[in-house]
């Protein structure tokens, strides 16, 4: 399928799934060495999501589609100014 997040990826963007289904495998944090080039990368779990469901706001995931796949997406942005904003 189509790659919508990579483990290393640096931002933060929160996807709600309208229609479709994906994969997110979580890596283990070992497996995310920088100093190590073409270090394993252990994938701890795997699990899928369909509509209603949302992902991104984790770490260490690889998301890919698994059927055509229609997403929302709420920027990093958007996302820690609302989470600064609920904080006050």
């Amino acid at each position: 399928g189509d790659k919508i997040l990579e483990a290393n990826d640096p931002e933060f963007n929160v996807y709600f799934i309208t229609s479709g289904r994906v994969q997110v495998d979580v890596f283990g944090e070992s497996a995310l060495n920088d100093d190590i080039p073409d270090s394993p990368r252990r994938i701890v779990d795997t699990f899928e999501l369909g509509p209603d469901d949302t992902f991104g706001e984790m770490s260490r995931t690889r998301v890919t589609t698994l059927l055509p796949t229609k997403l929302l997406v709420l920027p990093a942005e958007v996302s820690s100014h609302l989470k600064r904003r609920n904080r006050s």
